[in-house]
């Protein structure tokens, strides 16, 4: 799992730090969650390989402006960007007025439905495609809850030590008992998945709070979890010299509580703007560090801006690579490079490589579809042989818009993961050398990019028949790059596969592997035979 940091400052923004938003992500899934949206969210999250297409849901711990007021902009960007996807939105009901005010004062329209959960009026479990979520009363000015992650839809590693001993040699059977399917062999014998499937890992669990002045409301909610995300606003210090009622936690108060649940990781965060890093200053966001230290002994973190942590399948929170912010994507993303720089890079630096090379191209082919369908569309009023065919020509159009969003993100990630993974490689043998979650996603990455290619050929397949006979060559061209981006991408998932350990894991990505390119081959002979004009 992943928890990316996009903004830890409370109440206002700083030049260091924006307000609260936390995303949330595991490794092999391609949604992603974000709990609270601060103005001007959707600009940090342009900096960082996220997609408001591939988002899953958003959780509003509390109506305070700097925890919301990021919201109904986020929203109107991803229906501009073409999102159809119904989008969650968990938190108080509150939450659904708020947005319904904007929809009518500003004539908000979005493209896609809201499903609301409404934590006060509708408790219990709410059930998202990675995450189980729960929610937990706090105290604070107005109604604010905590939410707890848990992980669902955990895979069972296959008990290859049983097949060994059986004499059932490594191979496809393998993988039809790791994806759940009953085996029946030559001899008459049927092998069941279930018998040689061990039991599935401990789902991890983390725990995200909104603002909250008495840290021992969570107890109930942080039982069996791994990290606690939650506010540290002052120090004892600070409070006392206000003499007021701030209805905000100290960092004393959240990490005593953190100590008293044993809780193996705490991630400290929404700092007021009075502690800052200058050397000598005071307050410093050192003495919230020190405050926090003399009551807890666990694995203590205080949250920056863009910062990535990445909580391992034991339950250890690590901190990975920063997100390269600084000048937001436009300096970390391939996509902001001069094309001369980009050509260097190819030419003499580790990343770019295959992998996101093939990104780029097969974006270049969508593109090419786009710009079909676009003008297949234009000219005199009337010219449409139908609204029906003009509704579906726009919607090719916005799917295909979304895929080069995923694909856009895809590029950047897989230079990511490589560098993620010959980074580990460097330090194998330290203490965070192990390399081999790295290793894990530098595979994943490929086979998702090459997914997504072949929903793109998809897509291209059915545009031919909304173009025009004179822009068929844009479609037809740009499928072959779509083809050629997705082989050779598939190229990098044979590269990289030699870096995974033997197992179940190895083959069903293999097998992956090789569906995805007859697929593909399937949609790209189709292609070939149709007339270019």
């Amino acid at each position: 799992m992943e928890i990316i940091f996009l903004g830890t400052s409370a109440g206002v923004p700083t030049r260091a730090r924006n307000v609260s938003a936390t995303a949330l992500r595991k490794h092999n899934a391609k949604g992603w969650y974000l709990v609270d949206c601060g103005e001007g969210t959707q600009h940090r999250i342009l900096r960082t390989p996220l997609s408001l297409n591939r988002l899953e849901a958003i959780a509003i711990t509390h109506l305070h402006g700097d925890h919301c007021y990021g919201l109904p902009g986020l929203l109107a960007s991803a229906s501009m960007a073409g999102r159809t996807r119904a989008l969650s939105i968990v938190g108080p009901a509150s939450v659904k007025g708020f947005l319904e005010v904007i929809e009518a004062a500003s004539g908000l329209h979005l493209t896609f439905p809201l499903l609301f959960s409404e934590v006060d009026t509708q408790p219990g479990a709410v059930e998202l495609p990675d995450f189980t979520l729960e929610a937990g009363a706090l105290s604070h000015g107005v109604a604010s809850y905590a939410y707890a992650f848990t992980e669902r839809n955990l895979q069972r590693s296959l008990d290859t030590q049983r097949l060994e001993a059986q004499g059932i040699a490594r191979g496809p059977v393998w993988g039809r008992l790791y994806r759940g399917e009953d085996v029946s062999l030559d001899d008459g014998t049927t092998l069941r998945s279930d018998d040689y499937l061990l039991p599935a890992r401990r789902a991890r669990r983390v725990v995200v709070g909104g603002d909250n002045d008495t840290p021992r409301l969570l107890a109930t909610l942080c039982k069996g979890a791994d990290v606690l995300v939650h506010e540290a606003t002052y120090t004892h210090e600070i409070v006392e010299r206000l003499g007021t009622d701030n209805q905000h936690s100290t960092a004393a108060a959240v990490a005593t509580f953190g100590a008293e649940q044993e809780i193996a990781n705490l991630v400290l965060t929404h700092f007021s703007p009075r502690y800052v890093y200058r050397r000598n200053a005071s307050p410093s966001i050192t003495d919230i560090e020190r405050e926090a230290l003399a009551h807890y002994q666990g694995n203590l973190f205080l949250a920056n801006d863009f910062d990535r942590y990445r909580l391992s399948r034991e339950g250890v929170l690590e901190e990975a690579e920063r997100i390269n912010a600084g000048s937001g994507r436009a300096s970390s993303s391939l996509w902001s490079m001069p094309l001369t720089h980009y050509r260097e890079a190819i030419v003499s630096k580790p990343t770019p490589g295959c992998g996101s090379v093939a990104a780029v191209t097969a974006v270049s082919g969508l593109g090419l579809v786009i710009k079909a369908l676009k003008r297949s569309g234009s000219g005199r009023r009337g010219s449409e042989k139908s609204t029906e065919e003009a509704s579906r020509r726009q919607t090719l159009i916005d799917e295909a818009q979304a895929l080069i969003e995923t694909l856009n993100g895809y590029a950047d990630e897989d230079a990511q993961a490589l560098e993620a993974y010959l980074d580990a490689q460097s330090k194998r043998g330290e203490a965070k050398g192990d390399p081999s979650e790295a290793a894990r996603r530098m595979n994943e990455v490929p086979l998702e990019t090459a997914k997504a290619c072949l929903d793109a050929l998809r897509l291209t397949v059915e545009s031919l028949a909304h173009s025009k006979q004179a822009l068929r060559s844009d479609v037809l061209a740009g499928g072959l790059l779509l083809h050629s981006g997705l082989g050779a991408v598939l190229f990098t998932v044979d590269a990289d596969l030699a870096s995974l350990e033997e197992g179940e894991e190895k083959q069903a990505m293999a097998e992956t592997r090789a569906r995805l390119q007859q697929q593909a081959d399937s949609h790209m002979a189709w292609l070939r035979q149709q007339p270019v004009s």
